[in-house]
């Protein structure tokens, strides 16, 4: 198995930027559909000219989701600078699978395997195969692997298109070639009622001045690899403590307030929350026991996020509802041009209306993007 190291990153992040240094012409119309976006985006690989993730999938279909379509066409072209072509590569050999997960320079191999999976398969098919392989590796890439599958699998309810079923595929290829697990093995040992933001409360954090605060989202969490009792503490949350659709909300609310205690600055924190929503959009593809899997699996990544920011949990908001707040993240996130402002707001706003949690809406509208 490989890990994504600093070094690894970089070199991959200067071979990507040498690829296209002015990005790529999609030669999208006016008018065109989400996916003929989706068919045009496909040309481009997973990350952008400067080696960090390609938004413009996920994004493209938040806005969709938001309820404005006809901004998709307009953000994708403003965007589309930023992308690189997606190299040509065999599919990855079926008896490789197990060495190359976690190899990102196999990434355009693994998306050519799940193309092809996908096609002749079936999506539910290939997530039923591979859901135990991936699922441990939700933090990989910083989450985005998990997000662009989470968008992928939302966008096949509003219409199974061939081009939404590839858009899967070339979240899962993301996902295996940056997969990295993290310490401990979630509910290993349940200290009985301990549920997930109950058992956040008793992680280690990294020591101050071992705080890392510059670099990726790897970089940030780097200080976690081997801290003392951090595993142990990943194991003793109670899976069985809450029930998981109320157990993502309450995880994404936690993570808000972390976000919110730190300045609502931090991308790691960010992440935490739009990475622990994205497990809602898994849910109708897995079965009650990945399900129940899934939630301990965002918990660890939540962990591991606090441990390395050394985030605030705070005490969780009360308020039934508040349509003004919502009508608010709902005009910011739709008509914003930084991606993550779209998929927090979204995010927020898919959570909030799981539990009503003022802090997430708050999340949303104090992040001012890039």
């Amino acid at each position: 198995m490989h890990f994504l190291t600093r070094r690894r990153f970089l070199l991959l992040l200067g071979s990507a930027a040498g690829l296209s240094a002015c990005g790529l012409e999609l030669g999208l119309g006016a008018e065109a559909s989400f996916d003929e976006v989706l068919r045009a985006l496909h040309a481009a690989g997973p990350t952008t000219v400067d080696g960090l993730t390609n938004h413009l999938p996920m994004a493209a279909e938040a806005l969709a989701e938001l309820g404005v379509p006809e901004r998709v066409v307009a953000w994708v072209q403003a965007h589309q600078g930023d992308l690189i072509a997606l190299p040509e590569a065999a599919a990855l050999p079926d008896d490789e699978r197990a060495s190359a997960l976690g190899d990102a320079e196999q990434s355009a191999a693994w998306i050519a395997r799940y193309v092809a999976d996908v096609e002749a398969l079936g999506v539910q098919a290939v997530i039923d195969r591979d859901h135990a392989m991936l699922l441990p590796g939700w933090f990989g890439a910083g989450w985005h692997g998990a997000l662009r599958v989470g968008h992928a699998l939302r966008s096949l309810d509003r219409g199974d298109t061939a081009d939404r079923r590839r858009e899967v595929a070339h979240g899962l290829g993301y996902m295996a070639a940056l997969f990295q697990e993290l310490p401990g093995a979630p509910g290993a040992s349940p200290e009985a009622g301990l549920d997930p933001v109950a058992a956040l409360a008793g992680v280690p954090l990294v020591a101050a001045g071992e705080r890392v605060t510059d670099g990726t989202i790897l970089d940030r969490v780097a200080p976690t690899n081997d801290l003392a009792g951090l595993a142990e503490s990943i194991e003793r949350v109670d899976l069985d403590a809450v029930e998981v659709s109320a157990g993502l909300a309450e995880l994404a609310a936690a993570a808000a307030r972390m976000f919110l205690s730190d300045g609502a600055d931090d991308v790691v924190l960010l992440h935490a929350v739009t990475g622990t929503s994205a497990a809602r959009l898994w849910l109708p593809w897995l079965d009650a026991a990945a399900q129940r899997a899934l939630l301990g699996f965002a918990f660890q990544s939540v962990a591991v996020a606090r441990s390395a920011t050394r985030g605030e949990l705070g005490t969780p908001g009360e308020i039934a509802s508040d349509s003004a707040a919502r009508a608010s993240v709902l005009e910011v996130a739709a008509q914003a041009d930084d991606a993550h402002v779209i998929k927090l707001g979204e995010a927020a706003l898919r959570e909030h209306g799981v539990v009503a949690r003022p802090e997430l809406l708050e999340a949303a509208l104090a992040w001012q993007g890039f």
